[in-house]
C-alpha cells in the first residue's frame, strides 16, 4: 500500500501526503515505455484538456483517497454547507470507474468558519481493511462496517496515520504552538483496536527552529519512516528535517539527519519522502530561499547512506511517490485561489535520474475548494493522482500512462 500524505491539505502541510511504498515487483513493460534518458520537459503523450470555469455546485471536492487493493477504495470529499465545508464519503470496487455514496460522517472539513479545536475536523481517510477505517486530523473517527457508520474515538490530536499489514501506526501530539504540534508520539494498534501502544516519543528538537509538520510512511509489515519537517518559508534558523526509521515494526529506531545536505547559506531542506520495497526511499529536496533547483536523493539501504542528487522538475510544493525503486512520480501539490492553473505530473523510470512530463492538465481553481491533493501507488503498477479536486488520474502500468476520470 502506498501513499503520499504530507500534502493532504494545504493547511496541514501533511500530510501527505499524502508517502510512497509499493510491493516492488519488476516492471519490464513499463521500463520499455519510459525511456530513462527522456528529457525533463518532454512532450506528454496524453493530450492536454481544455480548461473550463468551475461550476457553482459547491463540490464535491476530493480531499483524500485510500485503497486496500487496486480495485477497492474510498474517497473523502467536501461539499459546501451552512457550516462551511462538510465531508462526504464514497466507495468503489472497480478501481474508481464508479462510486457509491456512503452516509456522511459526523464531522467537518477544516475551513475558515470551523474551529477545529472544538469541532471534529477530519481531512484524511485511511482504511486498513474492507471493514476497518479511520477519519483523522486532528479528530479521530473509526468505522468497523466499511464506512456505513462512524464513532468518535477518544484520542490526542492525530497528525498522521497509516495502516500496514494488520496494524495501524499514528502520530499524535499533546498541544500545538512549538510552533507546530508539540510532544509528538508514535503509536501502534491492531487494525480496529482502540488500544494503542507507544513505540516512539519525539520531543521538541533544537535542530529545527520550526517543527512545522510530520510525515508517516509505512512499507511492508516492518519498515516505518517518520519525517519531522522544518518550515523552509520561515526565512531563518535551521529548517532541516529529522528522520526516524524502524526496520522491526517500531521495536527499535534509528535517528537520521536531513539527507538533502548543504551548509551555510547553501542549505537544502527535505520536503517530502516516499519509500518502496528493498530498503528504497526517495526524498524531495528544496534549496533554501527559492522554489527552483529542486532535486531528489535516494537510498537503497533504508537511509544508512544516500546517493548523489538528481535534478527534479517543478516548484517546491510537490507530491512524490514511489511505485518501485525505479518508477517514481512527482506531481503538483495542493493549491488555493481562483483562476486558470495547469497541474503537472512527472514520472521517472530510473530512480529519479531523469524525468518526463506524463500529464499536463489545464484547469480552473475553485475558490470554494479546500485545497487538497493526493499521489500514491497501491502496488508497483497501479497508482492514483488528484491535482484538480474533481478528477482522479489512474495509472495501471507503473506511471507510463495515466487516465483521467471525473469524480461523481
Amino acid at each position: 500500500m502506498a501513499r503520499s500524505v504530507r500534502f493532504g491539505m494545504v493547511a496541514a502541510l501533511s500530510g501527505v501526503f499524502l508517502a510512497g511504498c509499493a510491493s516492488g515487483s519488476t516492471l519490464p513493460s513499463a521500463s520499455s515505455r519510459l525511456s530513462p534518458s527522456a528529457a525533463t520537459e518532454s512532450t506528454p503523450s496524453l493530450a492536454e484538456t481544455t480548461p473550463t470555469p468551475p461550476s457553482t455546485s459547491g463540490g464535491p471536492f476530493i480531499v483524500d483517497l485510500t485503497w486496500v487493493s487496486d480495485q477497492t477504495g474510498w474517497a473523502l470529499s467536501a461539499v459546501e454547507c451552512a457550516s462551511g465545508l462538510c465531508p462526504e464519503l464514497a466507495s468503489t470496487i472497480d478501481g474508481g470507474k464508479t462510486w457509491r455514496r456512503l452516509p456522511s460522517p459526523p464531522a467537518f472539513i477544516q475551513s475558515g468558519t470551523v474551529d477545529c479545536s472544538t469541532a471534529a475536523c477530519i481531512p484524511h481517510v485511511r482504511f486498513a481493511s474492507t471493514m476497518f477505517g479511520y477519519l483523522y486530523g486532528p479528530a479521530l473517527l473509526v468505522t468497523s462496517d466499511g464506512g456505513q457508520t462512524w464513532r468518535p474515538e477518544k484520542s490526542l490530536p492525530v497528525e498522521a496515520l497509516e495502516p500496514t499489514e494488520g496494524h495501524v501506526y499514528r502520530i499524535v501530539y499533546d498541544h500545538g504552538g512549538c510552533p507546530g504540534p508539540c510532544n509528538r508520539t508514535v503509536e501502534v494498534a491492531p487494525a480496529g483496536s482502540a488500544t494503542w501502544r507507544t513505540v516512539l516519543t519525539i520531543p521538541f528538537m533544537d535542530v529545527a527552529s520550526r517543527q512545522d509538520s510530520a510525515q508517516l510512511v509505512t512499507q511492508g509489515s516492518q519498515d516505518v519512516y517518520i519525517a519531522i519537517y522544518g518550515d523552509p518559508a520561515a526565512g531563518g534558523g535551521a529548517q532541516q528535517a529529522v528522520l526516524f526509521r524502524s526496520l522491526d515494526a517500531g521495536r527499535t529506531w534509528r535517528r537520521l539527519g536531513d539527507p538533502c545536505g548543504g551548509s551555510g547559506t547553501a542549505v537544502n531542506d527535505a520536503a517530502s519522502l516516499a519509500a518502496s520495497a528493498g530498503g528504497f526511499a526517495v526524498v524531495l529536496c528544496v534549496p533554501r530561499g527559492g522554489n527552483s533547483g529542486l532535486f531528489v536523493v535516494t537510498t537503497g539501504n533504508s537511509g544508512a547512506t544516500w546517493g548523489p542528487p538528481h535534478p527534479a522538475p517543478g516548484s517546491f510544493l510537490q507530491l512524490i511517490a514511489a511505485a518501485s525503486p525505479t518508477h517514481l512520480a512527482l506531481a503538483t501539490a495542493p493549491m488555493n485561489g481562483n483562476g486558470p492553473v495547469t497541474y503537472t505530473l512527472y514520472v521517472s523510470a530510473d530512480g529519479g535520474a531523469h524525468w518526463s512530463l506524463a500529464v499536463s492538465d489545464p484547469e480552473y481553481l475553485d475558490a470554494a475548494a479546500p485545497g487538497s491533493a493526493f499521489l500514491g501507488f497501491e502496488d508497483s503498477v497501479v497508482g492514483r493522482w488528484v491535482g484538480f479536486e474533481r478528477a482522479i488520474w489512474t495509472t495501471e502500468d507503473g506511471g507510463a500512462t495515466w487516465t483521467r476520470r471525473p469524480f461523481l
